[in-house]
């Protein structure tokens, strides 16, 4: 008898964690999905609803990074990319291995980047060692950046024109959809429409 409850004490245990784990696997689909469902929303036109509206003045912000300070004010001229990362994001990290590290990318399409990131030092570091960024990051202590251009979505960018105007905005999860938001149009935040033929 006392073998027979052994054995049941192990399949009943054996349930138990495979019951926990299948509700943690049920989870992290779930999360999964509301990402997605997310991405898909502003894919499709609410993206303009998200952060502070095209045409308005670019927060300026100051923060450290992983290399020290960096300051938008001392930019104010050049035209941005300022995006929103973090280094859980696994559409961030898709985004800086397409990249490959290379800045030219960027800068072929006549704006420099801009990171800024949550997580911690360590974290960012990691982010940065592994896709070999090399642009400025900003890593914001809570989300107060974030804030100030009213972003809760990662990876979220704001083109910032040469005036310091807020030139075009959306989520950027490759490196095609980078390439449509920078060639957004400055006066209305969308493509530039195709005037041939």
């Amino acid at each position: 008898m006392d073998q027979k409850a052994e054995v049941l004490e192990g399949i009943w245990l054996a349930s138990y964690l495979l019951q926990w784990a299948l509700i943690g696997l049920l989870a992290f689909v779930v999360i999964g999905l509301m990402r997605q469902i997310g991405e898909l929303r502003l894919r499709v036109g609410e993206e303009r609803e998200v952060g502070i509206s095209v045409g308005s003045k670019a927060p300026l912000f100051q923060g450290e990074g992983i290399n020290g300070t960096v300051d938008l004010e001392t930019m104010v001229g050049e035209r941005l990319l300022v995006l929103f990362v973090h280094p859980t994001c696994p559409p961030c990290k898709e985004l800086f291995a397409s990249l490959n590290g290379e800045p030219e990318q960027i800068e072929q399409q006549g704006a420099r980047l801009v990171l800024v990131s949550g997580g911690s030092q360590e974290q960012n570091r990691d982010m940065v060692d592994e896709f070999k960024l090399s642009w400025p990051l900003v890593i914001q202590q809570e989300h107060e950046i974030a804030d100030l251009y009213g972003s809760s979505w990662t990876p979220f960018g704001f083109v910032v024109d040469e005036e310091g105007n807020v030139a075009g905005k959306g989520v950027v999860n490759d490196v095609h959809v980078l390439g449509e938001l920078l060639a957004r149009d400055a006066t209305t935040g969308s493509l530039p429409e195709n005037k041939s033929g």
